[in-house]
């Protein structure tokens, strides 16, 4: 990925990016579990708290673990499903697998889907990419949360997730973001890696965080604009 380097206000990176704790690590933004080897130049990294980084650890493994299942699945590729569901089935009888691997009456591994790890998930992403391409903390929660697996949705509608908002405005001055819309002329999805994740940003009049997960699930993520909540 092409590197942009971040001139905003710098007050806006004390602070931990999900809290107001001083920041002691940091944080790769999706997480490496997201991704396949090798993995890309220039990974985005944001400035964290200890603990908001580690929180959500074990949301990203059952996240990911789940897309990969499903992945599998949808591709037909039923030698690596079994495998992948054996390897399932000995690590919940050592106890190391997560809540939403369950098993059938017939012995066999069954995974569902955690929603709300999901939305945490997108949720931390959505203000992770918002500081850093816009250099804007979005402490609060946002107004609008939804995701869907692509293969759930027509056309039409897949389309309209696909398109990028454009604006005759301008993002924040000296933000990564104005960076790579004056750059390519436009404001368009970001990929951080082929086929593993992209997102998106739209800020007018609302900040839209747009995020797609192994080509499996997506996610938009959105904050009101003040009294509109």
């Amino acid at each position: 990925m092409k590197q942009y380097f971040d001139y905003t206000d710098e007050r806006s990176h004390r602070c931990c990016a999900f809290c107001e704790e001083a920041p002691d690590t940091i944080d790769h933004i999706p997480a490496r579990t997201f991704l396949i080897k090798p993995y890309p130049e220039n990974l985005h990294t944001i400035s964290t708290c200890s603990k908001c980084n580690n929180v959500s650890s074990k949301d990203e493994e059952s996240v990911a673990f789940t897309l990969r299942y499903l992945k599998l699945l949808e591709d037909g590729k039923m030698g690596e499903l079994e495998n992948y569901l054996n390897s399932a089935r000995r690590l919940r009888n050592e106890d190391k697998l997560f809540d939403m691997l369950s098993i059938d009456d017939k012995g066999n591994p069954f995974i569902g889907v955690d929603a709300e790890a999901v939305k945490r998930i997108l949720v931390k992403y959505a203000k992770a990419h918002t500081l850093y391409e816009m250099g804007e903390r979005m402490i609060g929660m946002p107004t609008h949360v939804a995701f869907v697996f692509k293969n759930q949705i027509g056309t039409e509608l897949l389309a309209q997730f696909e398109a990028v908002q454009q604006s005759p405005v301008y993002p924040e001055v000296a933000s990564r973001l104005l960076q790579r819309i004056v750059q390519q002329g436009e404001n368009s999805w970001l990929i951080v890696q082929d086929n593993q994740y992209r997102y998106s940003i739209s800020y007018d009049p609302i900040i839209s965080v747009k995020i797609v997960i192994s080509e499996t699930l997506l996610g938009e993520i959105s904050w009101a604009e003040e009294g509109d909540e």
